[in-house]
């Protein structure tokens, strides 16, 4: 467990407050309070693991803006898109102690003056093929900031997509979406453990977050946090290279518990915090906004998928989306 600090001066400095807490030296200058509350956090996560799951941060020009605009208090609506860990499932209180409902509490208190709307979408099991063709139904227009949660779902079937690509397509084709969205939103890929990685029966590498998802993150410039990377040095080993971790229910391997859904929060709010610690470096100004200019790359890396039925399922059911915000 470790701990932002509280800025206090310019000069101020932070120290360990227990044996069994990190905090480490605050080392930017803060004259004007602003990175106080936004470094006001306890992380249940060690610092080396934290640091691990920031997989990808890419220009990250979006998201400096939507921090931004947090800081200056502009509204900011949030929108999670996904599966069961969006859902909120196997959280002892859903609504309360989920990643997505941590997230969301930290932002208001992080940044008191912003006027900020969460929704929450769960698409259940169903994969990108389906929500990328309900994504009317999933996301807002005037959406901010989108948390797409969908390596769990995406894993069924991931020894023939790792051959063809087929869940990678249909992932390609529900980003290009949401970056097209009105207001330009923000994407960070929140990668969510996939069926057996937390119960020793999937290996690391069997996911489609690498290095198919990877792929596409790199080629859209879009941030990845990852649960595997935040977890897999914390569970125990397996003899056939796998782990074993109490973060998500050992039925499934996949299901974040109440730890688990803390990993994830703890991931974004770290990578909030260091947007904001960038944007004290270099603020918001000419770069982000010629930046922000920039349209979606008009050529797929899988080509023409949204024609393709095998990729996409046409007449998929959209009332599948569950509002529990």
């Amino acid at each position: 467990m470790f701990s932002r600090c509280n800025l206090t001066s310019a000069a101020s400095c932070c120290i360990p407050a227990t044996s069994d807490t990190f905090m480490y030296p605050c080392t930017l200058q803060d004259t004007s309070g602003a990175l106080r509350s936004v470094l006001d956090y306890s992380f249940a996560t060690p610092l080396r693991q934290v640091q691990a799951s920031q997989v990808y941060q890419a220009g990250n020009t979006r998201f400096r803006r939507v921090v931004n605009d947090l800081q200056n208090g502009k509204p900011i609506k949030i929108v999670a898109i996904g599966g069961v860990a969006t859902n909120g499932t196997a959280a002892s209180s859903p609504g309360i102690n989920d990643f997505f409902a941590l997230y969301v509490k930290y932002l208001k208190r992080a940044f008191p003056n912003a006027q900020i709307e969460s929704v929450r979408n769960s698409a259940g099991i169903a994969p990108s093929a389906v929500v990328s063709q309900c994504l009317g139904s999933y996301m807002p227009s005037d959406a901010d900031l989108v948390l797409l949660e969908m390596t769990a779902n995406d894993a069924v079937g991931l020894d023939d997509s790792l051959l063809n690509g087929h869940n990678a397509k249909a992932y390609e084709l529900l980003m290009r979406g949401i970056l097209a969205g009105d207001k330009q939103p923000a994407l960070i890929l929140t990668q969510s453990m996939v069926p057996g990685m937390g119960n020793g029966s999937t290996p690391f590498y069997l996911t489609p977050e690498a290095p198919q998802y990877a792929a596409l993150a790199s080629y859209y410039g879009t941030p990845v946090v990852s649960m595997r990377d935040a977890l897999w040095d914390s569970g125990t080993p397996t003899n056939n290279s796998g782990v074993i971790t109490g973060a998500v229910l050992q039925d499934d391997g996949s299901t974040p518990t109440d730890r688990g859904h803390k990993a994830i929060a703890d991931m974004l709010v770290y990578n909030t915090q260091r947007t904001a610690q960038d944007l004290a470096l270099l603020p918001y100004g000419d770069y982000d906004t010629q930046s922000m200019a920039m349209t979606v790359p008009q050529t797929p890396v899988y080509g023409d998928v949204a024609s393709e039925p095998s990729t996409v399922l046409s007449n998929s059911t959209c009332t599948w989306v569950r509002n529990i915000s």
